[in-house]
């Protein structure tokens, strides 16, 4: 029989593949055996691929119907492979399902799924102990969240763009996406020749126009041309108004070029910031920073950064693609090709993002400790039809991985802007509340104590000192900060970097446990140098 992984990894290509119902029976019940289960150690979030994997619409039911009974042993199909910059769409031959899922069929897969994230979060999830009253999670759905969970924290390779030291922004991980505000700044600064533009294309990848010191603006697109009095020395600028883009516009590339000839490394201090949430008008000084770049290595062209057009908005894509050669936009074109037609792949893959962990770990905790005890706040920033900026839900049904869903439907009408939910902290905290742990979900580990003068930590001190003690817990999900205890606002309060429904036995740790744990390895003592050798010669 598949391992536990593997049949959850598989579980639509076994359904597709047309397999006896005592098959499907085996399967189904392998789902919902806690020993399997318990045995399996399985994070939510594969459950949500496998569940969202066998999604099947009633159109794609029917068509599966209609093929089994064309005697066609093969039909082709599109199919989306990888993920970021190496995504990429081909045209496959599929064998024809002679034994097509019907609709009962996939509702017992996913009645199975559903029981199996339910006994994960019973195993692997710690019994809190509320004394008097519930934890509230908030779950931070804004734009930044859309990214994809990465395996491991992947940063920026080093190939033209390097972090810059003074950049204030948040680390970036290639061919992944982060969504934006309104504006969206782009300027290259202290370049010697350096030529900054833009490339923009339609959804089907034809050009539409490019933006540069040729030709400096157009519907949206600013270019300041040849400047010396901007922020920071920069040069050039380019800003864009994501808002007026025309609804053609469906992928901008920016790139930087060494009009020169000269390598990025020998431009000793050639960069280039990028910002979000830039002023109305005619400012050439966004208000956020996204990240800044150092230009180096051998090339003298770079396609650095992409906005891509999505369903929620635009989303910032870093893309660091080099060519040795190239003193204009149109050199670049061959490879902003390539790196659209990645971008429409990797959309098409529907790889799971950052909210859906933080929003599983979350339902997983409620499932643990019951609908009763725990509440879950979505926050981000107000709509455009306006709004608070958070929603706590109080209608989530009893499957874990059905409220996914419905917790994404309603971020999905929510801001892409981050901005955490103090006022209703406040509301808790006038009517006396009683809150044992807050639990906060984000890309990031924000920690009160580094920061007493936040709204979050005077918040903490507020309610501690005049309703209860109260347990802080961040976790960031992206897993690129640094895990510990006893750094928030309280010296038993947690921060968790990663995914996985295990971190959160965290939750109820003492201060020092985690230390405790890496004490406890018992690793074997390192070999002399004499020993070594006799057991590379007995070898």
């Amino acid at each position: 029989s598949l391992p536990f992984m593997a049949m959850l990894k598989n579980l639509r290509n076994v359904i597709m593949a047309g397999v006896s119902e005592e098959t499907h029976d085996t399967l189904i019940g392998r789902l919902k055996s806690p020993k399997e289960i318990a045995n399996s150690k399985q994070m939510p979030v594969r459950f949500l691929s496998a569940f969202e994997a066998i999604d099947f619409d009633d159109a794609t039911i029917q068509k599966l119907a209609e093929e089994s009974k064309s005697g066609q042993e093969f039909v082709e199909e599109e199919k989306s492979y990888g993920s970021g910059k190496e995504a990429k769409t081909v045209i496959r031959k599929r064998p024809v399902c002679k034994n097509p899922p019907t609709k009962t069929l996939l509702d017992r897969y996913r009645d199975g799924l559903e029981k199996a994230v339910s006994l994960a979060a019973q195993h692997n999830i710690p019994m809190l102990e509320l004394k008097n009253g519930k934890a509230l999670c908030l779950v931070d759905v804004s734009g930044s969240m859309e990214s994809p969970l990465t395996q491991g924290p992947k940063k920026l390779h080093d190939k033209a763009l390097t972090p810059h030291r003074r950049s204030t922004g948040r680390p970036i991980v290639e061919g992944q996406d982060m969504c934006l505000e309104d504006y969206f700044t782009s300027s290259a600064w202290i370049g010697e020749d350096l030529d900054l533009s833009a490339m923009v294309l339609d959804k089907n990848g034809v050009q539409l126009t490019s933006v540069s010191y040729s030709s400096l603006e157009w519907q949206g697109i600013k270019h300041s041309g040849d400047i010396t009095s901007a922020p920071h020395g920069a040069e050039e600028v380019i800003t864009v108004d994501l808002d007026t883009l025309p609804e053609n516009a469906f992928f901008l590339a920016f790139t930087v070029n060494a009009f020169s000839q000269q390598k990025f490394s020998e431009l000793a201090e050639a960069a280039m910031s990028l910002r979000d949430d830039g002023l109305a008008g005619d400012s050439f000084e966004g208000s956020q920073e996204i990240c800044a770049f150092r230009l180096t290595g051998d090339s003298r062209a770079v396609i650095a950064c992409a906005l891509v057009r999505k369903e929620t908005g635009w989303a910032f894509r870093c893309l660091n693609t080099t060519q040795a050669e190239g003193m204009t936009v149109q050199s670049l074109s061959d490879k902003i090709q390539k790196e659209f037609q990645a971008s429409k792949a990797d959309a098409a893959t529907a790889q799971k993002r950052l909210v859906d962990a933080a929003l599983l770990l979350a339902l997983c905790l409620r499932e643990r400790l019951g609908p009763d005890r725990v509440e879950i706040a979505l926050f981000s920033s107000a709509g455009k039809n306006g709004g608070d900026g958070y929603k706590v839900m109080n209608a989530l049904g009893p499957k874990v991985l059905a409220n996914v869903r419905r917790c994404n439907a309603e971020a999905s009408m929510m801001g892409r802007g981050t901005e955490l939910p103090i006022s209703y902290l406040q509301e808790l905290a006038a009517a006396r509340e009683s809150l044992d742990y807050l639990v906060l979900l984000s890309d990031g580990l924000v920690s009160p104590a580094k920061s007493p003068e936040h709204a979050l930590g005077r918040w903490l001190r507020a309610y501690r000192a005049s309703v209860q003690p109260c347990r802080y817990v961040c976790i960031d999900v992206l897993g690129l900060g640094g895990a510990s205890l006893g750094e928030g606002s309280g010296p038993d309060d947690v921060l968790i970097a990663g995914y996985s429904e295990a971190a959160l036995r965290y939750l109820a740790s003492e201060p020092g446990s985690q230390l405790e744990e890496i004490e406890a390895v018992d690793l074997p003592l390192p070999s002399k140098p004499e020993e070594k050798e006799e057991a590379e010669k007995r070898a």
